[in-house]
């Protein structure tokens, strides 16, 4: 009954070999897979910086912009106000407006 019993016990190791076969092409298969994964993440990690450091550049350029837009329109600014206050120009504004008043006053 001990030889029976071992006979037993051995036969339902018989298929043991092809069950470690499997065991180790699937787990063949999940090591390409996590390398896979990996592989992905890494690109996705890349493609966030990439667009983090083009982000940045958008609003630093952006800000440089309106600087400069800021720095003009003062500069124009400055300029009317300073032609403002010359005589010839203030002569010619004025005169500007009595001839278009005095056009209007024709045509009511």
């Amino acid at each position: 009954s001990a030889v029976l019993g071992q006979i037993e016990a051995k036969s339902q190791l018989k298929d043991i070999v092809a069950y470690t076969k499997n065991m180790f092409g699937m787990s063949k298969e999940i090591a390409t897979m996590n390398a896979e994964a990996f592989e992905l993440q890494q690109k996705v990690a890349l493609n966030a910086e990439i667009k983090s450091v083009l982000d940045s550049w958008v609003r630093y350029e952006s800000s440089v912009r309106e600087s400069e837009q800021k720095a003009l329109a003062d500069k124009v600014i400055g300029s009317v106000r300073s032609q403002l206050t010359n005589a010839k120009t203030q002569e010619d504004i004025i005169a500007q407006c009595l001839r278009d008043i005095q056009a209007i006053a024709k045509t009511a």
